[in-house]
């Protein structure tokens, strides 16, 4: 099946990554570790080849009939290649939670893109939420324990220029 890279991103949840050429999430219970997360999404090969991965392991999970499984892997794998120099891709493979699916079925393609998207959400979300009880906790600490904490600055320091002395300031005036 064909789809414009546009259409294939937009259907994914992804518009953006021909921009950023890779996209990813990941999250892992603080609590139980086999609990986690993880979704990416990337243009490889100077933008040839696009490859989606999801790998989602729950405990405790609901199936859709009502069957409590003690443990829940979901996975989801998607490759395709762009047809010459146009900006269409080809689905060249499609397989999720453990089944390889028939590429002349359209319907199976889109049920499989929107699975990705919704599961890609769900992982975006659980490490949003994670990041944010992280930076809760650390607010809660008293001042001079989050001195001690903060060992590196989180995110990109921006240097501005000096500002100019007043031209009408005279050398040694004050004011």
């Amino acid at each position: 099946m064909n789809y414009e890279l546009a259409a294939l991103l937009n259907k994914m949840g992804v518009p953006d990554l021909a921009e950023r050429q890779s996209i990813k999430w990941a999250y892992t219970d603080a609590l139980d570790p086999g609990i986690h997360g993880f979704a990416e999404v990337r243009l490889e090969g100077n933008g040839k080849f696009l490859t989606a991965e999801l790998r989602h392991h729950r405990k405790n999970y609901e199936d859709d009939l009502g069957i409590l499984h003690p443990f829940h892997a979901e996975n989801f794998y998607l490759q395709a290649r762009r047809i010459d120099e146009t900006d269409v891709f080809r689905i060249t493979l499609l397989s999720f939670d453990g089944r390889t699916y028939d590429l002349r079925q359209s319907a199976m393609i889109e049920l499989g893109l929107s699975l990705f998207h919704s599961r890609a959400v769900e992982i975006s979300t659980k490490m949003v939420e994670q990041r944010f009880d992280l930076v809760r906790d650390e607010m809660k600490r008293p001042a001079r324990q989050m001195k001690q904490a903060v060992t590196k600055p989180m995110g990109n320091v921006i240097p501005f220029r000096q500002r100019k002395i007043n031209p009408f300031q005279k050398k040694g005036a004050k004011l």
